[in-house]
């Protein structure tokens, strides 16, 4: 199966980190333009363990939606969504939040299953790594830009 990792150092609270990810609404904030995403529903705000959130995305040309549920929460450490309805097969994509001097690291991992196993890798699977860390790359820069104009 396939796994994803990406992290980014913050020059803000673990705590401040962790809210800001509990806040669905951030969602589309930080995600690329290209996607196009938009927050369609959420159960709660703040996020809670069960908490699920729909959003629509542009992905590959298509608009999708997807609907993920909050699995583990673990404040302000850990938190781990699953999709429960989108592209994928399977998506849990865990994100941990550790103090460092100065700030924190948000490092997100992201356990994935295309659809049609074996082929659809084949097919996809360089593409979709690609996106993936593409996709990460914007969030970690709006996610730290967002918080540090904060923290100031």
């Amino acid at each position: 199966m396939p796994h994803f990792t990406k992290s980014v150092f913050i020059r803000s609270t673990v705590e401040d980190v962790f809210d800001f990810h509990l806040d669905p609404a951030n969602l589309a904030r930080i995600a690329p333009p290209n996607t196009k995403t938009e927050l369609v529903s959420a159960t709660e705000n703040p996020l809670q363990l069960g908490s699920r959130v729909v959003v629509r995305s542009l992905q590959a040309g298509i608009t999708v939606l997807i609907e993920a549920e909050i699995v583990i929460l673990d404040a302000p450490r850990h938190l781990e969504d699953k999709q429960i309805r989108g592209p994928f097969k399977k998506w849990v994509h865990s994100h941990t939040f550790e103090a460092r001097e100065g700030g924190m690291q948000l490092t997100d991992d992201v356990d994935y299953e295309l659809p049609m196993g074996g082929l659809g890798n084949l097919v996809m699977g360089r593409t979709v790594a690609r996106e993936l860390d593409a996709n990460f790359d914007y969030r970690h820069r709006e996610t730290k830009r967002m918080l540090e104009e904060v923290s100031g």
